[in-house]
């Protein structure tokens, strides 16, 4: 049962695993910009300030 439950598992993570991928370089350079995502409570990589400007 536990085998089956991480073959089930495993498989998950393999489908989602292309949808994570970052474009190709030829795809961000047709879009014109790099999309890049930080999460806002993570100091000091970035968070908002007291004055509520995100920062760092």
């Amino acid at each position: 049962m536990k085998t089956r439950i991480l073959a089930v598992l495993l498989a998950l993570m393999m489908i989602t695993a292309g949808t994570a991928m970052a474009n190709t370089l030829t795809d961000i350079a047709q879009r014109g910009e790099l999309r890049v995502a930080v999460q806002s409570g993570a100091a000091p990589y970035a968070f908002v300030d007291k004055n509520g400007e995100h920062t760092g």
